[in-house]
């Protein structure tokens, strides 16, 4: 039997290239790094909505 604080899930969101594209090149500029940081914020934030415990983050470099 598992204990609670060894359960491991995740959450994914999908952008397309053409999502990607298109916030790099409008008007006002939405560089990939504030892509990548907005995405990662959604997701926790989800996570928290659904009532996860979020105690950590992972970072990869």
């Amino acid at each position: 039997m598992c204990a609670t604080e060894d359960i491991l899930g995740w959450i994914v969101e999908i952008l397309s290239p053409t999502v990607i594209s298109n916030s790099m090149l409008r008007r006002t500029k939405y560089n990939l790094n504030a892509l990548s940081h907005d995405c990662a914020i959604g997701l926790i934030q989800k996570a928290l909505d659904r009532g996860v415990n979020v105690r950590e983050k992972i970072h990869f470099n």
